[in-house]
C-alpha cells in the first residue's frame, strides 16, 4: 500500500471501496493521525474546523456540563475524519462584527460553526460570509434557508413535556423561559401550544424571565410562587434553571413534588446526577456536534446545503406527579 494511496483516503478523495476500507483498518490499527501541518504545507486544506461561541457569560458557566458534551461529539466527529476543532470566543454586541473580523483574520481554518446568539446577528453573519468560509449554524431562531444549520426540535419537544405535565391533572403551569434565543423561542412556542390544544387559557402572569442560570430560575420560581394564585406545576425551560425553581421552592417550605411539580429541560448529566428523578427532556447533545461537524464538511465537499433537526426524549421522572387537589 502506496504512501500516496493512504494520502487519497485521509484527505477524502475518491478510491475504491474495497481499497478504502483497507486503509481504513489499517490506520485503525496503527492508531494513525494526519499531520496536520504537512497539509496545510501541501496547499490543500488546513483540516481545522473553527466552533465560534459567544464569550463566557454565567449561562455558558451554569451549562458547562451541557458545552463540554456538545464540543465533545464535535471533537470525536472531527477525529474521525481526519478534521482538527478550534473553538474561539467572540463577545456579542456593537463590536461582534468587527471582533469576528479579527478572529477569522487569525485562523487557517476551512469551515466555521456558529453558536448562538451569534448565529443570528447579522452582522455576524456578513463578516463570515464575506470571508468565503463555508458556515454552518447551530441552533439558529430564524432565516433557516440562508446556511446549513443543525438544531433540535424545542417547540416539539416543549409541547411534549407540557402535554404530559397537562395529562397529570395541571392547569396552572407556570413557564420559566431562557434568553433571546432559538431554543428558548422554540421551547416557549411548544409550552403555548400545548396549552392552546388542551383548551388552558395561558396567562402571562404565569411566564417569568429566566436566563438559562439556576440563578435566573431561582428569581423566577419566586416570583411566580409569590403569586396570589399560584402555579401547581412549573416547567423551566432548562435545568440549571428547575434547580434553582426548586430552591426557591424550599426556600417557601414547599416540597417537591408533593406541592410543587417541577420540569426541566436538557438532562444535564451536573443536574441529573444531584437530582436523578427530574422531569425533563433528553436531548442528543453529542450527536448535535457530530451534526454540525458533518454538515461542515458535507459543505467543503459541495454537497447540497443541508438543515438538520434532530429530535429529543421526554424523561418522565418524579417530580411531576397529581396536584394535591386532584389526588
Amino acid at each position: 500500500m502506496s504512501f500516496k494511496t493512504v494520502s487519497r483516503v485521509t484527505n477524502g478523495e475518491t478510491v475504491g471501496a474495497s481499497l478504502k476500507a483497507k486503509v481504513d483498518e489499517a490506520i485503525s490499527t496503527l492508531g494513525y493521525r494526519p499531520n496536520l501541518a504537512a497539509r496545510r504545507m501541501g496547499g490543500g486544506r488546513s483540516h481545522l474546523i473553527s466552533f465560534i461561541v459567544f464569550a463566557m457569560t454565567d449561562a455558558t458557566r451554569d451549562n458547562d456540563g451541557f458545552v463540554m458534551a456538545l464540543e465533545a461529539g464535535m471533537i470525536a466527529r472531527c477525529q474521525a475524519l481526519g478534521y482538527s476543532l478550534a473553538i474561539e470566543m467572540v463577545d456579542a454586541g456593537s463590536n461582534a462584527a468587527s471582533e469576528m473580523v479579527g478572529v477569522l483574520r487569525g485562523l487557517e481554518t476551512d469551515a466555521i460553526i456558529l453558536a448562538p446568539p451569534l448565529c443570528d446577528d447579522p452582522s455576524v453573519l456578513a463578516a463570515v460570509q464575506q470571508s468565503g468560509k463555508p458556515l454552518v449554524r447551530y441552533g439558529p431562531a430564524a432565516d433557516f434557508g440562508r446556511t446549513p444549520y443543525v438544531t433540535i426540535d424545542d417547540e416539539g419537544a416543549a409541547f411534549e413535556l407540557t402535554r404530559y405535565i397537562l395529562s397529570r391533572g395541571h392547569t396552572r403551569i407556570g413557564f420559566v423561559e431562557g434568553p433571546e434565543a432559538g431554543s428558548a423561542k422554540g421551547r416557549r412556542r411548544g409550552y403555548l401550544r400545548a396549552l392552546q390544544e388542551a383548551g388552558v387559557a395561558a396567562e402571562e402572569t404565569l411566564i417569568a424571565p429566566g436566563s438559562y442560570t439556576v440563578r435566573s430560575g431561582e428569581r423566577a420560581g419566586a416570583s411566580l410562587l409569590a403569586l396570589a394564585k399560584p402555579p401547581t406545576a412549573i416547567f423551566a425551560a432548562n435545568d440549571m434553571m428547575a434547580f434553582g425553581v426548586r430552591r426557591a421552592a424550599e426556600a417557601r417550605g414547599l416540597k417537591v413534588p408533593e406541592d410543587l411539580s417541577i420540569a426541566g429541560f436538557d438532562n444535564i448529566d451536573a443536574i441529573v446526577g444531584a437530582w436523578p428523578d427530574l422531569t425533563t427532556i433528553r436531548q442528543p447533545v453529542g450527536d448535535v456536534g457530530a451534526a454540525c461537524i458533518d454538515a461542515a464538511v458535507a459543505r467543503l465537499d459541495g454537497k447540497p446545503d443541508i438543515g438538520i433537526v434532530l429530535p429529543c426524549e421526554l424523561v418522565p421522572g418524579a417530580t411531576v406527579v397529581k396536584p394535591r387537589l386532584h389526588r
